[in-house]
């Protein structure tokens, strides 16, 4: 198991997968109930039962039974708990004196927000507050496409966001609307995601890449499509 402890996500500030694949080597992966059924019929081989606890079997040299050449092979149906890694959402505080460090209110309901330390992709990327909403929907259950959570092909459209230089929030929108239509997203993310997102740039003053890089990054992502 990685070592590391849970942060409240205001400690955190910036966050993306790196692709690095240490959480697939040195995390044990549960299964939910959900995915315990769905698993044992297609991948009974790749499961491991300690206790009365289903998870991922290991490899090996330890890694992932699904991690080839240090990616996930199953992306698209990858169990929830590596959907949302490094992020723990709770519905109460795991320590009462850090409760509000921790406490992320979205649509009308509070939740409790952890990173766990260990991830190497804490301190860049995107504003953590930004990443926070997907992963809450994927949790609830509401959203299955992945963008700004662990690595999906999918987030490829979405590297024009990664660093720090200045755009605004208007333009961005333009410019990322666009593309993330043309790959038939959801109206549920352009509305959830985008606009949750675009809120946080507005009160963070993000910098993102300079105007005319972005275009010529988005003008290539659809030209290969």
């Amino acid at each position: 198991m990685m070592g590391g402890r849970l942060l409240p996500w205001k400690f955190v500030g910036y966050w993306q997968c790196i692709q690095c694949g240490e959480c697939c080597r040195k995390f044990k992966v549960p299964l939910n109930n959900t995915e315990k059924s769905s698993f044992l019929l297609r991948y009974p081989y790749a499961l491991k039962l300690e206790g009365k606890q289903i998870y991922l079997r290991k490899k090996i040299d330890g890694s992932c039974a699904f991690q080839f050449m240090g990616k996930c092979m199953i992306q698209e149906e990858k169990p929830l708990a590596c959907k949302i890694f490094p992020f723990y959402i709770e519905t109460s505080p795991l320590k009462t004196y850090l409760k509000g460090e921790a406490l992320y209110t979205y649509r009308n309901k509070d939740y409790y927000v952890y990173v766990h330390s260990a991830c190497k992709g804490i301190g860049i990327g995107y504003p953590i507050e930004i990443v926070i909403p997907e992963v809450i929907e994927i949790v609830r259950g509401n959203l299955k496409t992945q963008i700004l959570t662990t690595f999906s092909p999918r987030a490829m459209n979405l590297e024009i966001i990664r660093r720090n230089v200045e755009v605004s929030s208007s333009n961005l929108y333009r410019k990322i609307r666009s593309p993330l239509e043309e790959k038939n997203l959801t109206t549920q993310i352009n509305k959830i995601i985008l606009n949750e997102a675009l809120g946080s740039l507005k009160q963070r003053h993000l910098h993102l890449f300079h105007s005319s890089l972005t275009y010529v990054t988005l003008k290539h992502v659809a030209h290969t499509k």
